[in-house]
C-alpha cells in the first residue's frame, strides 16, 4: 500500500510483470516503456535478494529465500499445471483490482493504494499454502536464483505462464465488461478562435472526448 501511495504517480507502482503485460496488452502502455519496467522489476528483485542473503547469510535457505514453490502432498501434489492455475486466479483479481481503482476513469483514485494492496494481502493469505504465492513473476525470479527453481517448465508454468494469463485475461474481461460500456463523456473545452482577419472571437468552443 505504501510503495502503491508513493511511486503511483511517478511510474504508475506496477512492480510486476504480469501486471506489465497486462497493461501491455490493453495498450495502455507501450512496448518500450513496458520491456524497461520488466528489466527494472527483474533487477529489483535480484537486489532484494542479494540484500537479504547478506544480512541473514546462510540462515535464509531453510526458507528458500522466499521462492515460492508449488506444493506437494495433500494440497496440489506438486502439480505444475494446478500451480498455473492457482497462480493466474491471484493474479486475476490482483488485476482486476488495479484495472477498478487504478486504470478506471471513475474509480476512486484516493483508494487506489489500499484497494490494490489489500486484495495483494488477501490473495497472498489465501494461496500462499498452496505456491507460495508468487503472483508475480519477478517475486519469483528473485529468490530462486538462490532458493532453486526446480524443473525450468514447472517454473515458468506455474510462475511466469499463470501470472502473466491471469493479469491478461483480468485486463480485458475488466475492458469488455466495464469500461467499454461506459458512455463517452463529451467535455466542452472553450478555446480562441479567429475570424478572416485573425482577431480573436470570443464565445468559440470545441468538444474533446
Amino acid at each position: 500500500m505504501i510503495l502503491i501511495a508513493a511511486l503511483g504517480g511517478a511510474c504508475g507502482a506496477h512492480f510486476n510483470p504480469a501486471v506489465t503485460v497486462g497493461m501491455l496488452s490493453t495498450r495502455r502502455i507501450g512496448v518500450g516503456d513496458a520491456c524497461a519496467y520488466i528489466a527494472m522489476q527483474l533487477v529489483g528483485a535480484v537486489l532484494a535478494v542479494l540484500l537479504v542473503k547478506g544480512l541473514m547469510n546462510a540462515t535464509g535457505t531453510a526458507a528458500h529465500f522466499g521462492a515460492p514453490k508449488v506444493t506437494t502432498g495433500q494440497f496440489l501434489d506438486g502439480s505444475a499445471g494446478k500451480g498455473l492455475v492457482v497462480e493466474a486466479m491471484g493474479t486475476f483479481f490482483l488485476m482486476w483490482a488495479i484495472m477498478g481503482a487504478a486504470a478506471n476513469p471513475r474509480g476512486n483514485r484516493a483508494l487506489a493504494p489500499f484497494v490494490i494492496g489489500a486484495t495483494l494481502g488477501l490473495a497472498v493469505m489465501c494461496i500462499a499454502p498452496l505456491t507460495g504465492a508468487g503472483l508475480n513473476p519477478a517475486r519469483a525470479f528473485g529468490p530462486a536464483l538462490w532458493g532453486g527453481f526446480g524443473p525450468a517448465g514447472d517454473w515458468i508454468l506455474a510462475f511466469v505462464i499463470g501470472p502473466v494469463a491471469g493479469a491478461v485475461v483480468a485486463a480485458h474481461l475488466y475492458t469488455a465488461v466495464v469500461l467499454a460500456r461506459q458512455p463517452s463523456e463529451a467535455k466542452t473545452t472553450a478555446v480562441p478562435s479567429r475570424d478572416g482577419e485573425g482577431r480573436p472571437v470570443t464565445g468559440a468552443a470545441i468538444a474533446t472526448n
